[in-house]
């Protein structure tokens, strides 16, 4: 079945389909995550500049959390503040995303302001934003949906914003 966000995925099968929502939902609670710890950065760094361009990467994780919600939710048919939470399943206990979840989670629990900058932009980040690109551009090319191709690529400049001011 098709979303009314991504019509081009309608050829896809539904396992597929079902496998990329589930996906999108677990890579929202990563992301989520890592705007957290950048909040942290935002709160204790003891400079300006850099308090202000990790305030401004935490408005555009928390955008991209959302896109990623609203697509899987199109993906899968989900209406609008539905109660359903498959990924925080697959988040807590699927074998794949455990290492994932344990770099997150001590991202989250780091003190140096400067080591979370390094585990969030340079090593997080560095290994997410590729797959998240090739998530968005290349399926979404693949399927004929230009609207998620375009979204990913609007991603990809923000994470490239991030990875310069770091």
């Amino acid at each position: 079945a098709g979303a009314s966000l991504s019509g081009g995925l309608a050829s896809a099968t539904s396992t597929s389909v079902a496998a990329l929502a589930l996906t999108l939902l677990t890579q929202m609670l990563v992301i989520v995550g890592l705007s957290a710890a950048m909040q942290y950065v935002e709160r204790f760094c003891l400079s300006s500049g850099v308090g202000q361009a990790a305030q401004l990467q935490v408005c555009d994780e928390l955008r991209h959390a959302q896109r990623a919600l609203e697509w899987s939710d199109a993906l899968r048919g989900t209406p609008a503040g539905a109660n359903e939470d498959p990924a925080r399943a697959a988040w807590m206990e699927h074998p794949a995303f455990q290492p994932l979840r344990k770099a997150v989670e001590l991202a989250l629990t780091l003190e140096d302001w400067g080591e979370v900058i390094v585990a969030v932009n340079l090593c997080l980040e560095g290994l997410l934003q590729p797959f998240q690109r090739e998530l968005y551009l290349n399926t979404s090319r693949e399927q004929r949906d230009m609207g998620s191709a375009m979204l990913g690529q609007h991603c990809w400049v923000d994470e490239d914003r991030h990875l310069a001011w770091t």
